[in-house]
């Protein structure tokens, strides 16, 4: 175990997207209750060469369980290393970092998951490279509530594993899921390991198909005591579909089940809803051109059985990583949403009622690639997210957001960040009608236009030429006197230029 510093601040980074305008057949959508979520504060951490967080949970803070906090897991790798290590971050109620540790050894190790345990430390899983072969383990590392490592083991023989979610169970032990690689490396299985409370081997189990990719993304332990697993189904020559098991609290078989349609689907997450069913997250192949894959959600009852199910998104690939039920019954959803002009993806969250009735979405941006892995509603009833942010130079930032609950005011405030570059927000709200506003921050005194262009390329509105001051801007299109579509504003300061698209629908 390794303790090191990590630099967190409420920082954005540039996105250096250059404008390609070309001709967009744009299809009418009815008008949506959605605007972009109002972020409460961000914060990245590190600064080194690569930086990924794919867990977050609501935890106290040491010494003082009242107060909120949060503990992150996912992977480091520092200048001058060759390796990633497992990386635990725990922080206070605004996402100041409190403690950091990375865990492994001299080869690849990562975290996936990080959830408290009954004695106020952490349990982590993800795996673990052996150097004597290229091939894992699953990995799961016991911690105490300051992050010192208490007990870890690796499970698995000659094959690969890897575990993607672990739960504390009711009898003070734990049950991991993932995937095992077997000996023929031809496909995988679900591979599922029950220990007692210092991770010695209960039973394990594993399900699948031959010639089959078969992976578990997520299990948590029911209120019947049994399991349930989530993940994706498929192999040569048939697409691949998403599947739950339940299992007894023996690990038998009870039902499996497997949705979506005939592309390639796949679920990421679920969770147990208050009626004794489950909702599920993923995405869904949308077989209609131009082909991609839409944000997916399936509400399930009990035994299974589809009571309802939603596809997200516009022509472009969404996925859902991450679903929670949250206290009004409905349902919040992180993971990306694709930005092909820009060659990368934004995060993306979907808002919905009990019947998976869209309420408000949000895309928001940090760099050239932003993936939301996991969300988490807090106790004051907002949304804390977590993921990673990649630029096109190969440089990975992890990051945490703080997000609103509802809908937002266009007069209410962002936290004034201090930006270390140019910054350009996602317009709000988006879609838009008749009006939205274009916020962004500058890091120097600078010379800014902002010009708003359509699908052909001409330009329709010149909102602002003039000199700025460094800090925050918001500029605000009236867009009345347009047609409903597609737009692109095209922000210019001294030396840069930096472009988003939007959606104005009447």
């Amino acid at each position: 175990m390794k303790e090191l510093t990590l630099k967190a601040g409420r920082k954005m980074f540039n996105e250096n997207y250059l404008l390609a305008i070309s001709f967009i057949i744009f299809i009418a959508a009815p008008i949506l209750p959605a605007q972009n979520p109002n972020i409460i504060w961000m914060q990245i951490f590190g600064e080194g060469e690569f930086n990924c967080v794919y867990w977050v949970e609501q935890v106290g803070q040491g010494n003082y369980p009242d107060l909120p906090g949060f503990i992150l897991a996912g992977c480091r790798k520092s200048y001058g290393q060759v390796h990633n290590d497992v990386l635990l971050i725990k922080t206070d109620g605004d996402g100041n970092t409190e403690w950091a540790r990375t865990y492994g050894d001299s080869d690849n190790d990562a975290g996936f998951c990080v959830k408290p345990t009954s004695d106020s430390g952490f349990i982590v899983c993800g795996f673990f490279t052996d150097g004597d072969r290229s091939t894992s383990d699953g990995y799961i590392i016991k911690t105490d509530a300051s992050g010192d490592t208490v007990w870890t083991r690796k499970y698995g023989d000659s094959g690969g594993e890897s575990f993607a979610e672990i739960t504390q169970t009711s009898d003070g032990g734990y049950i991991a899921a993932g995937y095992k690689t077997e000996p023929d490396e031809y496909h995988t299985d679900v591979y599922v390991v029950k220990t007692d409370s210092v991770g010695e081997v209960m039973w394990s189990r594993e399900y699948g198909t031959p010639l089959f990719a078969d992976h578990a993304k997520s299990v948590l332990q029911t209120s019947d005591g049994g399991y349930i697993i989530c993940g994706v189904r498929g192999g040569i020559g048939t697409a691949f579909d998403v599947w739950l098991i339940k299992m007894d609290s023996g690990g038998n078989v009870e039902w499996n089940r497997t949705y979506g349609g005939d592309g390639y689907d796949a679920g990421y997450s679920v969770d147990q809803t208050s009626d004794g069913g489950y909702i599920v997250s993923g995405y869904k192949t949308i077989l209609i051109a131009p082909y991609h894959h839409d944000l997916y959600l399936v509400k399930t009852s009990s035994d299974g059985t589809v009571q309802w199910e939603r596809t997200y998104g516009e022509s472009v690939s969404d996925c859902a990583n991450s679903v929670r039920e949250i206290s009004d019954g409905g349902f919040i959803a992180a993971g990306l949403m694709e930005t092909p002009m820009q060659g990368g993806c934004d995060i993306y969250v979907v808002k919905t009622d009990d019947n998976g009735d869209l309420q408000w979405f949000g895309t928001m941006s940090i760099n050239d690639a932003d993936i939301g892995y996991c969300v988490r509603q807090t106790d004051d009833g907002n949304f804390v997210i977590a993921g990673s942010a990649f630029s096109l130079d190969y440089i990975f930032d992890a990051f945490m957001m703080k997000i609103n609950s509802g809908l937002v005011d266009v007069e209410d405030e962002m936290v004034d960040f201090i930006p270390g570059k140019f910054k350009l927000l996602q317009n709000y709200p988006n879609p838009f009608n008749t009006e939205t506003n274009i916020e962004f921050y500058l890091r120097k005194n600078s010379n800014v236009s902002v010009d708003v262009f359509n699908v052909l390329g001409e330009r329709v509105a010149d909102l602002l030429n003039e000199p700025l001051n460094s800090g925050k801007h918001v500029v605000r299109w009236d867009a009345s006197d347009q047609t409903s579509g597609v737009y692109f504003y095209r922000i210019n300061t001294d030396g840069d230029s930096f472009s988003k698209k939007m959606l104005f629908l009447k």
